[in-house]
């Protein structure tokens, strides 16, 4: 499915600061922390980044938002779950122990009474890295939102006595490759709605649920319009009583509403990558 208007960058100025402070932070790292989105991985892979600022690190890719997801996990280099999970926690933790055995076994031999091991966690905007942070630490300490671009500055948290994360700003591609993408990176709240056609990205979930997850669609709108986006629009405001007027459809409250309709997984679990 292509789409040929309505380009989508964004890459503000404390994107381009916090680049930089990972770049002069990252020689007392010892393992990188990827998170992504479970409902899109590669188009929520910052591979970019990691590239320019770590590429001979170890990473650990997570992919968060499971319950949200349609995707089969298997790929086992991927560790896919949700933070709403208790034994994702045991899951993540023992992968770090595995990776950092053969440093903390040097450091115990050199004699470190008690060895340390820094983690770096990286990923797109609002992909879950403060929340999934709080989540492996058992704290509620930093600050979270389901919005993008609320972590401005790397923070520190003690997970336990050998084990420290440090959380990051999220940071989005400098230029994202295609609409799709960005209609995408919008869908899975990675990039602000405000900054993106919005008539386009929900035309763009309309499409995409239509053609691969039509049974749900119509089952969650109660509607049999499948054929086209306008009508089905028309009809979404006529339902909901989004009217300026008798004779006009408040189309851009109703946008600002399927958009939270297609963010909150309530329709049905999605895979964007099908």
């Amino acid at each position: 499915m292509k789409q040929n208007q309505g380009s989508i960058n964004w890459f503000p100025g404390h994107m381009q600061k916090a680049t930089r402070l990972m770049k002069e932070q990252i020689k007392i790292i010892d393992i990188i922390i990827q998170i992504v989105d479970s409902r899109s991985i590669i188009n929520s892979s910052n591979d970019e980044l990691i590239n320019e600022i770590a590429p001979n690190k170890i990473v650990i890719k997570i992919a968060l938002k499971g319950d949200l997801s349609d995707v089969f996990n298997n790929d086992k280099d991927i560790i896919h779950g949700s933070i709403k999970n208790e034994s994702f926690r045991k899951t993540v933790l023992h992968r770090i122990d595995t990776i950092a055995k053969t440093k903390i076994d040097s450091m115990l031999k050199k004699g470190i009474v008690k060895p340390k091991i820094y983690l770096m966690v990286l990923g797109l905007p609002n992909v879950g890295k403060s929340s999934f942070i709080n989540f492996i630490a058992k704290k509620s300490q930093l600050i979270t939102s389901d919005r993008p671009g609320v972590t401005k500055k790397n923070t520190w948290l003690k997970i336990n006595d050998q084990i420290q994360m440090m959380d990051t700003p999220g940071i989005l591609f400098k230029k994202i490759k295609d609409v799709e993408t960005g209609f995408i990176l919008t869908l899975i709240k990675c990039v602000k709605w405000d900054v993106t056609p919005k008539y386009e990205v929900i035309k763009f979930a309309y499409n995409f649920y239509v053609e691969n997850y039509l049974s749900e669609f119509k089952n969650h709108f109660n509607t049999e319009i499948i054929d086209d986006f306008q009508e089905f629009l028309n009809e979404y405001c006529l339902n909901k009583k989004m009217l300026l007027n008798k004779d006009e459809y408040d189309i851009e409250k109703s946008l600002e509403k399927l958009y939270k309709e297609f963010c909150s997984g309530n329709i049905c679990k999605i895979n964007y990558e099908k």
